[in-house]
C-alpha cells in the first residue's frame, strides 16, 4: 500500500472527512506523518525489544564529494540530502556506514567534535561519520570512493530503484516500506487515538 492509501483508509475509518471535503488534502496530510510517525514508534519498540535490525535493515548507496569544513578540515559529505532514519536506542541511528564492500566501517562522532580532529593524521583507516542537517560527514579515512553505504531503518526510503534525491517526491506514491500487520497495526493504533481525543 502507497502512504496515500493507507492515510486514505483512516480517513475512511475516522468517517469525518469524505474526498470532497475542502479540508479533505489538509486532513490527507496530517494523516500520511502521523502514518510515518507511528510506523517509526513501532519499529524502534520492535528493534529495541527484539533487535530485529536484519529485518528492518535497508541500505542506501550515496555519492559523497570532497569538502573543507571549519576552512582547514579536508573531509568528504554525501552529495545529496539523506532522509531520516527511525531513531534508534543509543548512540547512532544507523546499523552501518562506510565503504561499500563493508571492509571501512565507519564510527559516529559528534559534529561538535570535529573541530578536535584538525590535527589527526589517519590512523589504520578508521574513519568516523557525523550527521549534520541531513548530510553526513566522513572524516580520518582512506576511502577515496565516491560512493558509500548506509543501512538504516527507513520510512522514507519506498522503492529501491529510486535515487536517494527523489525519496522526498515519491514517498507518497510508491509502496510503503512496512509489512502489512505493520500497517494493520498502525492503522488501529492511529484510529484508536483519533476515537480517544474525539472523547476528551
Amino acid at each position: 500500500m502507497t502512504l496515500d492509501q493507507i492515510a486514505d483508509n483512516i480517513l475512511s475509518l475516522e468517517g469525518k472527512y469524505d474526498i470532497t471535503h475542502p479540508d479533505y488534502a489538509m486532513r490527507r496530510e496530517t494523516m500520511i506523518d502521523l502514518v510515518k510517525n507511528k510506523t517509526s514508534l513501532f519499529i524502534r519498540r520492535d528493534l529495541d525489544r527484539n533487535n530485529r535490525a536484519d529485518f528492518y535493515s535497508r541500505r542506501i548507496e550515496v555519492e559523497v564529494i570532497p569538502v573543507t569544513i571549519g576552512g582547514n578540515l579536508n573531509c568528504l559529505r554525501t552529495k545529496n540530502k539523506i532522509p531520516e532514519p527511525v531513531l534508534l536506542k543509543g548512540d547512532s541511528d544507523f546499523f552501518y556506514v562506510g565503504s561499500m564492500d563493508a571492509m571501512q566501517p565507519f564510527s559516529m562522532i559528534k559534529f561538535s567534535d570535529i573541530a578536535d580532529m584538525s590535527g589527526c593524521e589517519i590512523t589504520g583507516g578508521r574513519g568516523r561519520y557525523s550527521r549534520k542537517n541531513d548530510y553526513l560527514y566522513i572524516l580520518n579515512t582512506t576511502n577515496e570512493a565516491e560512493m558509500i553505504a548506509v543501512d538504516a531503518a527507513w520510512v522514507e526510503i519506498i522503492d529501491g530503484s529510486l535515487n536517494v534525491d527523489d525519496v522526498r517526491l515519491f514517498d507518497v506514491t510508491y509502496e510503503f516500506p512496512a509489512s502489512r500487520d505493520m500497517i494493520d497495526r498502525v492503522t488501529t493504533a492511529i484510529t484508536e487515538d483519533l476515537r480517544k481525543s474525539i472523547n476528551i
